[in-house]
């Protein structure tokens, strides 16, 4: 099995956690540094297609909403994105569509 698809089943595994991951450690560690005075920001990359992981990007934008930036990238140099979802392309443009409207939002 190679390292990929290896990497995409443990993902699999755990994408039920990675939301509770960030509420718990990650949001409450910024959060603190955050409100303490500190410059905060997260990077969402490399940012899964939904055929290694399908996700809610919203979800995971909501829980670091209270950072200073918000950097979102895709996923390079993986046969499994470029060859296995022909359409990526078009997917992360609008994701970061999305990303860059929620930030509009919440400024």
């Amino acid at each position: 099995m190679d390292f990929h698809r290896q990497l995409k089943l443990f993902i699999q595994k755990q994408k039920s956690s990675s939301v509770l991951f960030i509420r718990s450690v990650i949001q409450r560690s910024l959060k603190a540094l955050h409100d303490s005075g500190c410059k905060t920001w997260i990077s969402m990359e490399p940012y899964p297609t939904p055929n290694l992981i399908d996700q809610d990007i919203n979800e995971l934008l909501e829980a670091v909403s209270f950072t200073d930036k918000i950097i979102f990238g895709r996923t390079n140099y993986c046969k499994e994105v470029s060859q296995g979802y022909p359409q990526h392309k078009h997917f992360y443009n609008e994701k970061a569509k999305q990303v860059i409207e929620f930030c509009e939002k919440i400024k």
